[in-house]
């Protein structure tokens, strides 16, 4: 089943979330163990040092005859319920029967001895044990921190993978896609998008393909239409019998059949395409045919004969709008020649009935 756009951008994001609660969670978990171990320290052997050190306290006070039996009591009660420690146990049971001896038959040097004997090895105990809980804490410490850094590197470095990666996801085929819609406003409608992909790009793609196809398609069919209308315009202007310039509205010489250019001794590359102020500037009779003042009739020597044309200027007119001009030119030799032959034919006649039959 194809995982949409959607679905990818939401997984990823949940990835990343993921990842940040992976490095928050244990980061958590050895932060409350080791506050727990050094709760348990607290707990289990500075209390006992401090029952220690007030039971030493009012040992030396007793012997100064100045102590609480009571206050000694209290404390010895309070380290009676804090045993932790391997051996801690027959210590401070053998403190209490020393002590209990010591109510019994009052303070002397020896019994305050053995007490303090036992409460200085109740707090050996505790400070060794400190010193070891320290150092495990220390040890348990340096391993989360080592585990703590190695698992950020590592989801450090999986969430710099996935977004130099994940933006690729997006930005290749937005990219591929930007292309493809350039090359065919460029009316190259040969291109194609291929994205092996069942997402909402890989739709996107195949849309593009199809409608490219149809716009190449159209193209081409337009294309020869529009050539076999170009060949046909060809065809019927090169049969004018007359002399036929096409200029649009913009000034550019559109055509210029056979006839016209024979007459104006150009190629068709030299003026089809033109504006007409390049055509004008290297021919002078162009010059002369697009000035609309010169209506006369005019004489062109073609091939060492005279031949006497006319000027007609036909305006093409869509919705009002001049969209362009022909220029037709009719060649009147014929009738010029008549015209000729019937002035000579007149004079001639005229100077006969002046002089008839030769006689003076």
């Amino acid at each position: 089943m194809a995982i949409k756009l959607k679905t990818k951008v939401a997984l990823g994001g949940l990835f990343l979330f993921l990842l940040l609660i992976l490095v928050g969670a244990l980061s958590l978990f050895y932060f409350n163990r080791l506050s727990n171990d050094s709760k348990e320290i607290i707990k289990d052997n500075y209390e006992t040092l401090n029952y220690s050190r007030e039971m030493l306290l009012e040992l030396n006070n007793l012997a100064a005859g100045s102590g609480s039996i009571s206050h000694f009591e209290q404390n010895l009660q309070l380290q009676e319920k804090n045993i932790t420690e391997p051996g801690e146990k027959e210590v401070t049971e053998a403190l209490r029967r020393d002590f209990n001896h010591l109510k019994a038959t009052g303070h002397t040097d020896s019994i305050s001895q053995i007490i303090h004997n036992n409460i200085s090895r109740i707090m050996q105990m505790n400070l060794q044990a400190i010193d070891r809980k320290n150092k495990a804490v220390q040890a348990s410490a340096e391993s989360a921190k080592t585990i703590i850094v190695l698992c950020l590197t590592v989801c450090l470095l999986l969430g710099l993978t996935f977004i130099f990666n994940f933006p690729s996801l997006v930005a290749s085929p937005v990219a591929k896609l930007t292309e493809g819609i350039r090359a065919v406003a460029n009316k190259n409608y040969s291109e194609r998008i291929h994205l092996n992909r069942k997402d909402e790009f890989g739709e996107l793609a195949n849309a593009f393909n199809i409608m490219a196809e149809q716009l190449d398609n159209y193209e081409h069919s337009n294309l020869a239409r529009i050539l076999f209308e170009k060949q046909r315009a060809e065809t019927v202007i090169n049969s004018l019998k007359d002399a036929s310039i096409g200029i649009d509205h913009k000034g550019t010489v559109l055509f210029a059949n056979q006839q016209a250019l024979q007459l104006l001794n150009l190629k068709e590359q030299e003026i089809a395409g033109l504006s007409q102020e390049e055509v004008k500037n290297k021919n002078d009779l162009f010059r002369f045919l697009i000035n609309e003042q010169n209506n006369i009739p005019f004489k062109i020597v073609l091939d060492g004969k005279e031949n006497y044309f006319t000027k007609e200027i036909i305006e093409l007119r869509q919705a009002d709008q001049k969209t362009g001009m022909v220029i037709v030119l009719k060649n009147i030799t014929p009738f010029k020649e008549l015209d000729v032959a019937k002035t000579h034919f007149i004079a001639t006649v005229s100077h006969e009935l002046k002089n008839p039959f030769g006689f003076i």
